[in-house]
């Protein structure tokens, strides 16, 4: 292991028509938005949409998810392991080959029903 960093955001859901039911509306993950952290407090980068790990020196690393399994807690989203797809800059980021997202709390979608495209996201 190369670094261990603990994650603070949230999951950004939209509202979309069902794919099988045009007059049914389901919420859709538009993508994370988190700020990592070190063990002692300070921000080392950020993660969103890819999935994608930025450092702050800019190195850059893009995963693709390799499995997959539920949180022990319902209401967060899975664990995760993604393994590099590419890298970017030669900083912090720059030759991570692995990805766990571990130890979830919430982000799952949520639990009321769409109306319709209005209700935003």
């Amino acid at each position: 292991m190369t670094r261990r960093a603990h994650a603070v955001g949230v999951q950004i859901y939209r509202c979309a028509a069902d794919k099988n039911d045009a007059a049914r509306y389901e919420w859709s993950l538009k993508g994370p938005e988190a700020d990592l952290f070190d063990r002692t407090g300070n921000k080392i980068g950020k993660h969103y949409a890819g999935p994608t790990w930025e450092a702050r020196d800019g190195s850059t690393v893009v995963g693709e998810v390799a499995a997959r399994a539920n949180s022990p807690d319902p209401n967060a989203v899975a664990w995760l392991a993604a393994e590099r797809e590419i890298n970017f800059g030669s900083g912090a980021f720059g030759r991570v080959r692995f990805i766990q997202r571990l130890r979830t709390v919430g982000g799952n979608a949520p639990a009321r029903r769409m109306q319709s495209s209005l209700d935003g996201e």
